[in-house]
């Protein structure tokens, strides 16, 4: 089992190789963990994360005009899966 996380951590660590300077990769590399390590703990702790409790099941709109082609949220924070929308949405022919 060692040598299974062994080889988990130096693939994990390889895919930063290709983002860091080579003339001093090592240092590039620890960055990129720190990095990657901050961005985790302020997705646990935002509180747009998934581990709100209150979250919304979907984002509320201001008024859109009804002539209007289509109105697009400028938000990020209430994503949508395209493959489970599809299938609610399977007898719409559009």
């Amino acid at each position: 089992t060692d040598s299974f996380q062994g080889e988990c951590e130096h693939q994990r660590v390889k895919q930063f190789y290709p983002q860091v300077s080579k003339a001093k990769f090592t240092a590039g590399i620890a960055k990129q963990q720190c990095h990657e390590c901050l961005l985790f703990k302020m997705a646990k702790a935002s509180p747009h994360g998934k581990n709100r409790q209150d979250k919304q099941d979907s984002e509320l709109l201001p008024y859109s005009d009804p002539q209007s082609h289509y109105h697009i949220s400028t938000g990020t924070w209430y994503p949508v899966s395209i493959y489970k929308w599809l299938r609610q949405h399977m007898s719409d022919p559009a």
